[in-house]
Protein backbone atom coordinates (compact mmCIF):
# COMPACT_ATOMS: atom_id res chain seq x y z
CA UNK A 1 0.00 0.00 0.00
CA UNK A 2 0.93 3.20 -0.92
CA UNK A 3 2.30 5.45 1.76
CA UNK A 4 1.84 9.50 1.16
CA UNK A 5 3.67 11.15 4.09
CA UNK A 6 6.56 8.71 3.67
CA UNK A 7 6.31 9.71 -0.66
CA UNK A 8 6.23 13.25 0.72
CA UNK A 9 9.00 13.20 3.17
CA UNK A 10 11.45 11.36 0.62
CA UNK A 11 10.33 13.68 -2.26
CA UNK A 12 8.79 11.35 -4.38
CA UNK A 13 5.87 13.02 -4.39
CA UNK A 14 6.96 15.97 -5.37
CA UNK A 15 8.66 14.48 -8.17
CA UNK A 16 5.58 12.24 -9.24
CA UNK A 17 3.65 15.52 -9.54
CA UNK A 18 5.67 17.28 -12.01
CA UNK A 19 3.96 17.56 -15.23
CA UNK A 20 0.61 16.87 -13.68
CA UNK A 21 -2.21 19.36 -13.56
CA UNK A 22 -4.76 18.04 -11.59
CA UNK A 23 -5.33 16.41 -8.24
CA UNK A 24 -6.96 13.40 -10.68
CA UNK A 25 -4.32 12.85 -12.57
CA UNK A 26 -1.51 12.93 -9.72
CA UNK A 27 -3.52 9.77 -7.95
CA UNK A 28 -3.53 8.48 -11.54
CA UNK A 29 0.20 8.24 -11.85
CA UNK A 30 0.09 6.48 -8.12
CA UNK A 31 -2.05 3.68 -8.84
CA UNK A 32 -4.93 5.26 -6.81
CA UNK A 33 -8.55 6.94 -7.97
CA UNK A 34 -9.16 10.36 -7.53
CA UNK A 35 -11.30 9.62 -4.16
CA UNK A 36 -9.17 7.30 -2.43
CA UNK A 37 -6.11 10.10 -3.07
CA UNK A 38 -8.56 12.87 -1.25
CA UNK A 39 -9.47 10.61 1.43
CA UNK A 40 -5.77 9.61 2.39
CA UNK A 41 -5.08 13.07 2.52
CA UNK A 42 -8.20 13.90 4.86
CA UNK A 43 -6.88 11.37 6.98
CA UNK A 44 -3.18 12.76 7.61
CA UNK A 45 -5.02 16.07 8.28
CA UNK A 46 -7.23 14.66 10.46
CA UNK A 47 -4.51 13.21 12.41
CA UNK A 48 -2.73 16.51 12.70
CA UNK A 49 -0.48 16.61 9.88
CA UNK A 50 0.19 18.46 7.02
CA UNK A 51 0.17 17.77 3.76
CA UNK A 52 0.49 19.74 0.60
CA UNK A 53 -1.87 20.86 -2.15
CA UNK A 54 -0.94 20.19 -5.83
CA UNK A 55 0.61 23.30 -6.08
CA UNK A 56 1.91 23.60 -3.58
CA UNK A 57 3.66 19.85 -4.46
CA UNK A 58 4.55 21.87 -7.81
CA UNK A 59 6.35 24.83 -5.99
CA UNK A 60 3.59 27.24 -7.41
CA UNK A 61 1.79 28.48 -4.19
CA UNK A 62 3.40 28.58 -0.63
CA UNK A 63 2.06 25.80 1.60
CA UNK A 64 -0.52 26.92 3.55
CA UNK A 65 -1.26 25.97 7.33
CA UNK A 66 -5.15 24.63 7.21
CA UNK A 67 -6.73 23.20 9.76
CA UNK A 68 -7.50 19.78 10.05
CA UNK A 69 -10.65 19.46 7.84
CA UNK A 70 -14.05 17.59 9.77
CA UNK A 71 -14.80 14.18 8.37
CA UNK A 72 -18.14 14.88 6.33
CA UNK A 73 -20.58 12.37 4.98
CA UNK A 74 -18.74 11.84 1.86
CA UNK A 75 -15.29 10.63 3.72
CA UNK A 76 -17.78 8.15 5.55
CA UNK A 77 -18.93 6.67 2.47
CA UNK A 78 -15.43 6.73 0.39
CA UNK A 79 -14.24 5.26 3.27
CA UNK A 80 -16.56 2.53 3.58
CA UNK A 81 -15.75 1.95 -0.05
CA UNK A 82 -11.98 1.72 -0.03
CA UNK A 83 -12.66 -1.02 2.88
CA UNK A 84 -15.12 -2.83 1.12
CA UNK A 85 -12.81 -3.09 -1.88
CA UNK A 86 -9.96 -4.07 0.33
CA UNK A 87 -12.17 -7.09 1.69
CA UNK A 88 -12.85 -8.13 -1.83
CA UNK A 89 -9.37 -8.51 -2.37
CA UNK A 90 -8.53 -10.00 0.52
CA UNK A 91 -10.78 -12.53 -0.62
CA UNK A 92 -9.57 -12.96 -4.07
CA UNK A 93 -6.34 -13.65 -2.48
CA UNK A 94 -7.19 -16.21 -0.08
CA UNK A 95 -9.18 -17.75 -3.00
CA UNK A 96 -5.95 -17.87 -4.86
CA UNK A 97 -3.92 -19.15 -1.99
CA UNK A 98 -5.92 -22.08 -1.38
CA UNK A 99 -5.81 -22.98 -4.98
CA UNK A 100 -2.51 -22.97 -5.30
CA UNK A 101 -2.56 -25.55 -2.08
CA UNK A 102 -4.52 -27.66 -3.56
CA UNK A 103 -2.52 -27.59 -7.16
CA UNK A 104 0.73 -28.39 -5.21
CA UNK A 105 -1.26 -31.13 -3.90
CA UNK A 106 -2.21 -33.05 -6.47
CA UNK A 107 1.31 -32.69 -8.15
CA UNK A 108 2.24 -34.21 -4.65
CA UNK A 109 -0.19 -37.00 -5.35
CA UNK A 110 1.08 -37.60 -8.99
CA UNK A 111 5.21 -36.91 -8.20
CA UNK A 112 4.83 -40.12 -5.71
CA UNK A 113 2.75 -42.02 -8.14
CA UNK A 114 4.51 -41.57 -10.78
CA UNK A 115 7.85 -42.62 -9.12
CA UNK A 116 6.67 -45.67 -8.11
CA UNK A 117 5.76 -46.55 -11.85
CA UNK A 118 9.07 -48.28 -12.58
CA UNK A 119 9.73 -51.94 -11.72
CA UNK A 120 6.32 -53.09 -9.38
CA UNK A 121 7.64 -56.46 -7.25
CA UNK A 122 5.23 -59.17 -8.01
CA UNK A 123 3.86 -62.07 -6.81
CA UNK A 124 3.03 -64.17 -9.90
CA UNK A 125 0.45 -66.98 -9.45
CA UNK A 126 2.36 -70.68 -9.67
CA UNK A 127 -0.61 -73.28 -9.62
CA UNK A 128 -4.28 -73.57 -11.09
CA UNK A 129 -6.59 -76.37 -9.78
CA UNK A 130 -5.64 -78.81 -6.89
CA UNK A 131 -7.39 -79.12 -3.43
CA UNK A 132 -5.86 -75.88 -2.06
CA UNK A 133 -6.42 -72.34 -3.76
CA UNK A 134 -2.82 -70.34 -3.87
CA UNK A 135 -2.88 -67.93 -1.18
CA UNK A 136 -0.15 -64.73 -0.32
CA UNK A 137 0.20 -64.11 3.23
CA UNK A 138 0.28 -60.40 4.45
CA UNK A 139 1.94 -59.25 7.73
CA UNK A 140 1.81 -55.73 8.49
CA UNK A 141 4.23 -54.06 10.89
CA UNK A 142 4.08 -50.36 11.89
CA UNK A 143 3.94 -47.88 14.74
CA UNK A 144 5.75 -49.60 17.03
CA UNK A 145 7.90 -47.08 18.63
CA UNK A 146 10.05 -49.45 20.78
CA UNK A 147 11.87 -46.88 22.59
CA UNK A 148 8.98 -44.63 24.10
CA UNK A 149 7.94 -45.39 27.70
CA UNK A 150 4.53 -45.56 28.78
CA UNK A 151 3.71 -44.82 32.49
CA UNK A 152 0.69 -46.69 33.33
CA UNK A 153 -0.29 -44.09 35.61
CA UNK A 154 0.01 -41.45 32.71
CA UNK A 155 -3.09 -43.01 30.94
CA UNK A 156 -5.15 -44.57 33.80
CA UNK A 157 -3.96 -48.06 33.91
CA UNK A 158 -4.65 -48.99 30.66
CA UNK A 159 -1.04 -49.55 29.14
CA UNK A 160 2.64 -49.60 30.13
CA UNK A 161 5.11 -49.43 27.36
CA UNK A 162 9.14 -49.71 27.92
CA UNK A 163 12.21 -51.62 25.87
CA UNK A 164 11.20 -54.92 27.91
CA UNK A 165 7.75 -54.77 26.51
CA UNK A 166 8.70 -53.97 23.03
CA UNK A 167 10.64 -56.79 22.85
CA UNK A 168 7.96 -58.97 24.06
CA UNK A 169 5.54 -57.55 21.64
CA UNK A 170 7.56 -58.00 18.78
CA UNK A 171 8.59 -61.44 19.86
CA UNK A 172 4.72 -61.74 20.08
CA UNK A 173 4.28 -60.39 16.33
CA UNK A 174 6.64 -62.90 14.15
CA UNK A 175 4.88 -65.98 16.49
CA UNK A 176 1.64 -64.95 15.80
CA UNK A 177 2.57 -64.58 11.91
CA UNK A 178 3.78 -68.38 11.71
CA UNK A 179 0.74 -69.18 13.58
CA UNK A 180 -1.71 -67.44 11.18
CA UNK A 181 0.53 -69.23 8.16
CA UNK A 182 0.51 -72.51 9.61
CA UNK A 183 -3.47 -71.91 10.59
CA UNK A 184 -3.88 -71.09 7.33
CA UNK A 185 -2.32 -73.45 5.67
CA UNK A 186 -4.72 -76.52 5.98
CA UNK A 187 -7.39 -74.55 3.79
CA UNK A 188 -4.73 -72.55 1.19
CA UNK A 189 -1.08 -73.02 -0.37
CA UNK A 190 0.26 -70.61 1.23
CA UNK A 191 4.38 -69.94 -0.64
CA UNK A 192 5.10 -66.44 -0.24
CA UNK A 193 4.83 -64.04 2.85
CA UNK A 194 4.80 -60.17 2.31
CA UNK A 195 6.01 -58.37 5.41
CA UNK A 196 5.34 -54.81 5.24
CA UNK A 197 7.31 -52.99 7.52
CA UNK A 198 5.81 -49.68 6.70
CA UNK A 199 7.19 -46.97 9.33
CA UNK A 200 7.51 -45.61 13.34
CA UNK A 201 9.21 -48.45 14.19
CA UNK A 202 10.90 -45.98 16.49
CA UNK A 203 9.83 -42.85 18.10
CA UNK A 204 13.13 -40.45 17.18
CA UNK A 205 13.09 -37.08 18.76
CA UNK A 206 9.74 -35.86 16.84
CA UNK A 207 8.68 -34.21 19.77
CA UNK A 208 10.48 -32.43 22.96
CA UNK A 209 9.90 -34.53 25.68
CA UNK A 210 10.86 -37.33 23.47
CA UNK A 211 14.49 -36.21 24.37
CA UNK A 212 13.86 -36.67 28.39
CA UNK A 213 11.15 -40.03 27.87
CA UNK A 214 12.69 -42.36 25.21
CA UNK A 215 14.75 -45.30 26.63
CA UNK A 216 17.15 -44.97 23.79
CA UNK A 217 18.03 -42.75 21.70
CA UNK A 218 17.14 -43.24 17.35
CA UNK A 219 20.32 -44.83 16.55
CA UNK A 220 20.30 -46.99 19.45
CA UNK A 221 16.46 -47.86 19.23
CA UNK A 222 17.73 -48.92 15.06
CA UNK A 223 20.45 -51.33 16.46
CA UNK A 224 17.51 -52.95 18.77
CA UNK A 225 15.28 -53.13 15.61
CA UNK A 226 17.79 -54.49 13.33
CA UNK A 227 18.12 -57.69 16.02
CA UNK A 228 14.70 -58.06 16.62
CA UNK A 229 13.26 -58.17 12.91
CA UNK A 230 16.55 -60.34 11.45
CA UNK A 231 15.31 -62.73 14.65
CA UNK A 232 11.75 -62.57 13.80
CA UNK A 233 12.63 -63.48 10.19
CA UNK A 234 14.93 -66.18 10.67
CA UNK A 235 12.00 -67.86 12.76
CA UNK A 236 9.20 -67.33 9.72
CA UNK A 237 12.10 -69.23 7.52
CA UNK A 238 12.49 -71.95 9.86
CA UNK A 239 9.48 -72.60 11.43
CA UNK A 240 7.12 -71.99 7.60
CA UNK A 241 8.28 -73.18 4.26
CA UNK A 242 7.46 -69.65 3.14
CA UNK A 243 9.83 -67.19 0.83
CA UNK A 244 9.57 -63.57 1.89
CA UNK A 245 8.82 -60.11 0.36
CA UNK A 246 9.66 -57.43 2.52
CA UNK A 247 8.38 -53.96 1.64
CA UNK A 248 9.95 -51.13 3.75
CA UNK A 249 8.65 -47.57 3.83
CA UNK A 250 9.66 -45.02 6.79
CA UNK A 251 7.41 -43.32 8.70
CA UNK A 252 7.29 -39.52 9.72
CA UNK A 253 8.99 -40.04 13.34
CA UNK A 254 12.06 -41.35 12.18
CA UNK A 255 13.59 -38.60 10.30
CA UNK A 256 16.38 -36.60 10.74
CA UNK A 257 15.20 -33.46 9.57
CA UNK A 258 12.94 -30.77 11.79
CA UNK A 259 9.68 -31.41 8.94
CA UNK A 260 9.41 -34.24 6.69
CA UNK A 261 10.87 -33.36 2.96
CA UNK A 262 8.90 -35.21 0.06
CA UNK A 263 11.42 -35.15 -2.12
CA UNK A 264 14.77 -36.71 -0.08
CA UNK A 265 11.91 -38.19 2.63
CA UNK A 266 14.13 -41.57 2.50
CA UNK A 267 17.60 -40.18 2.40
CA UNK A 268 16.91 -38.42 5.72
CA UNK A 269 15.43 -41.66 7.16
CA UNK A 270 17.08 -43.36 10.07
CA UNK A 271 14.52 -46.27 8.97
CA UNK A 272 15.98 -46.72 5.48
CA UNK A 273 19.15 -47.16 7.42
CA UNK A 274 17.46 -50.18 9.28
CA UNK A 275 16.16 -50.98 5.65
CA UNK A 276 19.50 -51.01 4.30
CA UNK A 277 21.48 -52.89 6.94
CA UNK A 278 18.83 -55.61 6.87
CA UNK A 279 18.97 -56.70 2.96
CA UNK A 280 22.57 -56.50 3.04
CA UNK A 281 22.21 -59.06 6.27
CA UNK A 282 19.58 -61.68 3.77
CA UNK A 283 21.26 -60.83 0.96
CA UNK A 284 22.56 -63.63 -0.10
CA UNK A 285 19.10 -65.88 1.23
CA UNK A 286 17.15 -66.82 -1.68
CA UNK A 287 14.11 -66.80 0.25
CA UNK A 288 14.27 -63.26 1.62
CA UNK A 289 13.67 -60.32 -0.86
CA UNK A 290 13.58 -56.84 0.03
CA UNK A 291 12.06 -54.04 -1.21
CA UNK A 292 13.72 -50.52 -0.37
CA UNK A 293 11.38 -47.46 -0.37
CA UNK A 294 11.85 -44.96 -3.08
CA UNK A 295 9.01 -42.23 -2.19
CA UNK A 296 6.11 -42.12 0.22
CA UNK A 297 4.08 -45.19 -1.69
CA UNK A 298 4.95 -48.62 -2.70
CA UNK A 299 3.15 -50.56 -5.36
CA UNK A 300 3.08 -54.27 -5.27
CA UNK A 301 1.49 -56.76 -7.69
CA UNK A 302 0.10 -59.98 -6.00
CA UNK A 303 -1.26 -62.04 -8.34
CA UNK A 304 -4.24 -59.72 -10.59
CA UNK A 305 -4.42 -57.54 -7.42
CA UNK A 306 -2.21 -54.38 -7.37
CA UNK A 307 -1.51 -53.19 -3.52
CA UNK A 308 -0.43 -49.78 -2.13
CA UNK A 309 1.54 -49.52 0.59
CA UNK A 310 2.05 -46.10 2.27
CA UNK A 311 2.75 -44.99 6.00
CA UNK A 312 -0.10 -42.47 5.99
CA UNK A 313 1.18 -39.57 7.72
CA UNK A 314 0.51 -36.95 3.73
CA UNK A 315 -2.89 -37.56 4.98
CA UNK A 316 -4.47 -34.57 7.35
CA UNK A 317 -6.98 -35.63 9.87
CA UNK A 318 -8.25 -33.01 12.03
CA UNK A 319 -10.54 -35.91 14.46
CA UNK A 320 -13.21 -34.87 13.02
CA UNK A 321 -16.82 -36.57 13.50
CA UNK A 322 -16.82 -39.41 10.46
CA UNK A 323 -13.04 -40.46 11.98
CA UNK A 324 -10.07 -41.14 9.92
CA UNK A 325 -11.65 -43.41 7.04
CA UNK A 326 -13.26 -40.15 5.37
CA UNK A 327 -9.60 -37.99 4.75
CA UNK A 328 -8.08 -41.81 3.78
CA UNK A 329 -10.91 -42.02 1.15
CA UNK A 330 -10.68 -38.77 -0.08
CA UNK A 331 -7.16 -39.51 -0.38
CA UNK A 332 -7.77 -42.95 -1.94
CA UNK A 333 -9.78 -40.99 -4.46
CA UNK A 334 -6.53 -38.68 -5.73
CA UNK A 335 -4.69 -41.59 -6.04
CA UNK A 336 -6.73 -43.45 -8.37
CA UNK A 337 -6.54 -40.99 -10.98
CA UNK A 338 -2.76 -41.62 -11.00
CA UNK A 339 -2.26 -45.29 -10.55
CA UNK A 340 -5.11 -47.58 -9.67
CA UNK A 341 -4.94 -49.87 -7.01
CA UNK A 342 -7.41 -52.74 -5.44
CA UNK A 343 -5.85 -52.03 -1.82
CA UNK A 344 -4.10 -49.54 0.02
CA UNK A 345 -2.29 -50.40 3.57
CA UNK A 346 -0.94 -48.08 5.77
CA UNK A 347 -0.62 -47.33 9.18
CA UNK A 348 0.52 -43.85 11.01
CA UNK A 349 -3.15 -43.59 13.26
CA UNK A 350 -2.81 -46.20 15.53
CA UNK A 351 -6.38 -47.23 15.02
CA UNK A 352 -6.76 -50.56 13.32
CA UNK A 353 -9.89 -50.57 10.41
CA UNK A 354 -10.24 -53.36 7.85
CA UNK A 355 -12.43 -52.67 4.62
CA UNK A 356 -12.47 -54.25 1.35
CA UNK A 357 -10.42 -51.45 -0.08
CA UNK A 358 -8.48 -50.48 2.87
CA UNK A 359 -6.52 -51.64 5.87
CA UNK A 360 -5.30 -49.10 8.12
CA UNK A 361 -2.88 -51.01 10.78
CA UNK A 362 -3.02 -50.42 14.55
CA UNK A 363 0.11 -49.90 16.80
CA UNK A 364 2.67 -52.35 18.87
CA UNK A 365 3.40 -49.57 21.33
CA UNK A 366 -0.83 -49.12 22.42
CA UNK A 367 -2.40 -46.57 23.85
CA UNK A 368 0.05 -43.25 25.09
CA UNK A 369 -0.51 -40.01 26.57
CA UNK A 370 -0.14 -38.43 23.49
CA UNK A 371 -3.18 -40.74 22.29
CA UNK A 372 -5.01 -39.03 25.35
CA UNK A 373 -3.87 -35.86 24.78
CA UNK A 374 -6.05 -36.30 21.69
CA UNK A 375 -9.17 -37.70 23.02
CA UNK A 376 -8.22 -40.82 20.81
CA UNK A 377 -10.29 -44.05 21.33
CA UNK A 378 -8.64 -46.83 23.34
CA UNK A 379 -7.32 -49.43 21.68
CA UNK A 380 -5.68 -53.32 22.32
CA UNK A 381 -1.67 -53.34 20.73
CA UNK A 382 -2.44 -55.21 17.51
CA UNK A 383 -0.88 -55.50 13.86
CA UNK A 384 -2.77 -56.54 11.08
CA UNK A 385 -2.54 -59.88 9.00
CA UNK A 386 -4.77 -61.06 5.74
CA UNK A 387 -4.39 -63.23 3.05
CA UNK A 388 -4.07 -62.71 -0.96
CA UNK A 389 -6.60 -65.80 -2.43
CA UNK A 390 -5.42 -65.83 -6.13
CA UNK A 391 -8.85 -66.34 -7.31
CA UNK A 392 -10.54 -64.00 -5.21
CA UNK A 393 -8.75 -60.90 -3.33
CA UNK A 394 -8.25 -60.27 0.06
CA UNK A 395 -9.56 -62.73 2.68
CA UNK A 396 -9.25 -64.27 6.03
CA UNK A 397 -8.33 -60.52 7.84
CA UNK A 398 -6.79 -61.47 11.58
CA UNK A 399 -5.68 -59.36 14.22
CA UNK A 400 -2.34 -60.36 15.66
CA UNK A 401 -2.74 -59.49 19.32
CA UNK A 402 0.95 -58.44 20.61
CA UNK A 403 0.20 -57.43 24.46
CA UNK A 404 0.79 -60.24 26.96
CA UNK A 405 -3.16 -60.86 28.87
Amino acid sequence: MIDLEEMLASGKLAEAARGCKTQKELAGKLGLSADAYELRIRRIRKRGGKFPTLLELLGVAPATSEPAPVPTIDDALADRRERAELTRLRAQLNEAVAEVERLRLQHHVATEAEQARGSVPHIERQQRGGLLREAAAVAVASDWHIEERVDAAAVNGVNEFNLDIARERVTRFFSGVVYLIRYHEDHFAISRLVLALIGDLITGYLRAENLESNEASPSQAIAHLHVWISEGIQQILAETSVDIDAVCLSGNHGRLTDKVRPSTREANSIEWLLYVGLAREFANEPRVRFHLPQGQQTYFQIYDWTIRFLHGDGISYGSGVGGITIPINKAIARWQTVRHADLTVMGHFHQYHDLPNLVVNGSLIGYSPYSLSFGAGYEEPRQAFFLIDAARGKTMPADIWVKQL
